[in-house]
Order: C-alpha cells, then sequence, then structure tokens
C-alpha cells in the first residue's frame, strides 16, 4: 500500500469535498498491472490439483460461506454482485471449495482496465461476468459483496441503496472501515497519489444500512494485511478519537 516508514492515512477533514485527492488513483498502471498478476496468480492455483489455498487475499473473508448455505434448487444459480471485486478471486473460491458444486453466476462491477484484462485474461469462465456499472439482472441476486471498497465511495448510503433493486437475500460488507470512532475523511497515499477515503462511526453507519431495509445478523472484527503484516492498524499520527483498532465484517439479511 505503501512504504512502512510513511504515513498510510494522513489528516481529518469533515467531508468529502473539503479532502484533497486523485480521481484517477484506480486507473494507476502500477495499479492495474499488480491486480492483473495477482489474478493470473490466482488462476494458476485454482487449475492446480491439489487443496491449497487460493493464492489470494479471502482471507476470513464469510463469502464462501454464506453461498454453501444459501439453499438452492438443482437449476438455480448462485448469483452474486461483486462491487469493486477485482478480477474474480471471490469467484474462483468458490468454485473450488464448495462442496455442494452449485451453479454460479458472478457479477463483477469494476473500473473499466480492471474489467477489459478481466474479461481477456478469465474468457473461459462464461459465467464471470465484468461491468462498468451495477447491471440490470432478470432475476434476482442471492448476494450482494462489498470488499476493501464501500470507504472509497463518497455517498455509500446512497450506492447500497441502488442495490436494492437487484432483490439481494445477504448484503455481505468485508473490511469496512467503521469502529467506536468519529465520522470522518482523510487521504490514503496509494502507489504514488492520494485517494479519499470515508471512516465511519459504526453505530451510526449500522443505523443508515438498517434504515434501508436490511437487517444486521453478523458481526466480527476484520484483521486487513498492510504492509504485509496482519495486525491494527497503523494510525498513529491520527489523535484517539479517530484511531480504529481494525475493520470490521458484516453480514445484513434483507427484510421482506
Amino acid at each position: 500500500m505503501t512504504n512502512q516508514n510513511h504515513n498510510i492515512w494522513e489528516g481529518v477533514y469533515e467531508n468529502w469535498d473539503l479532502a484533497p485527492g486523485d480521481d484517477d488513483a484506480f486507473k494507476n498502471d502500477f495499479w492495474i498491472e499488480k491486480i492483473s498478476q495477482q489474478a493470473l496468480k490466482t488462476l494458476e492455483s485454482y487449475h492446480s490439483q491439489d487443496d491449497k489455498p487460493l493464492a489470494t487475499s479471502v482471507r476470513e473473508n464469510v463469502l464462501p460461506l454464506t453461498s454453501a448455505m444459501i439453499s438452492l434448487n438443482k437449476l438455480e444459480p448462485l448469483r452474486i454482485l461483486d462491487f469493486g471485486g477485482g478480477m474474480g478471486a471471490g469467484y474462483l473460491l468458490l468454485k473450488k471449495f464448495l462442496c455442494a458444486q452449485k451453479l454460479i453466476e458472478y457479477h463483477i462491477v469494476e473500473g473499466e482496465d480492471i474489467c477489459q484484462r478481466g474479461k481477456k485474461i478469465f474468457s473461459s469462465h462464461p459465467n464471470l461476468h465484468f461491468h462498468l456499472t451495477t447491471p440490470r439482472l432478470t432475476h434476482p441476486v442471492h448476494i450482494i459483496h462489498l470488499g476493501s471498497s464501500l470507504q472509497y465511495i463518497e455517498n455509500w448510503c446512497k450506492l447500497i441503496a441502488s442495490f436494492i433493486s437487484l432483490k439481494p437475500r445477504y448484503l455481505i460488507l468485508t473490511d469496512v472501515l467503521a469502529g467506536d470512532i468519529k465520522s470522518f475523511v482523510t487521504i490514503q497515499n496509494f502507489y504514488g497519489k492520494k485517494i479519499r477515503v470515508n471512516f465511519k462511526n459504526l453505530p451510526d453507519f449500522l443505523s443508515s444500512v438498517e434504515e434501508l431495509g436490511f437487517r444486521l445478523i453478523f458481526k466480527s472484527n476484520y484483521y486487513t494485511t498492510i504492509c504485509g503484516r496482519i495486525g491494527p492498524l497503523p494510525m498513529q499520527n491520527f489523535d484517539k478519537k479517530y484511531q480504529l483498532e481494525h475493520t470490521c465484517q458484516l453480514i445484513f439479511k434483507w427484510i421482506d
């Protein structure tokens, strides 16, 4: 993410507009190449003949477990929308380890460069679809997943509200920057770019999501890997009221 001698996040801003940032950060050539190499490595692991974990960073992600628990008839595919899902690590994880061998229809919403490379690298996987915006699908989705992506969205609540038209059963949010802190916007140093990031007060965050019609059914800590290390978030450069020790992982169920 950045050099260990540098701060990963810097500055405290009251809102998104006051924070300076590079809007083209996720079009960075270095970032695109990094994601591409990870996808190729994951694909190689997937096609290997052993039961070793895939070469991916989906550690402790509850998406596979939730997928396994969903009961479907034999002809109905498991439909998942993965917003900010990179180049398909989540899809391959399900394909390799779901014992029931369910049919999977997996939709990823990503930037244009990621989508173009993803379609090329995974051309032999017709059930993996890449979209530049949230697609209009013929059938409801079973799961909507956002992993390490919600914090980069200015109006995250509006985004979640837009998913309701897809009639999801579950909403899974992984690596959410929310906790017992004061909400604020900061800047993330990211491969020579600066990205605006939302940190949220968790009770306020949960209340906003539940007001949309979802009910929280699972909450856990999530320890992400930063600079190759797993542990507390390096936020010593912030005042205590803004310091978050770890991110969280949340599952919501849609209430009919």
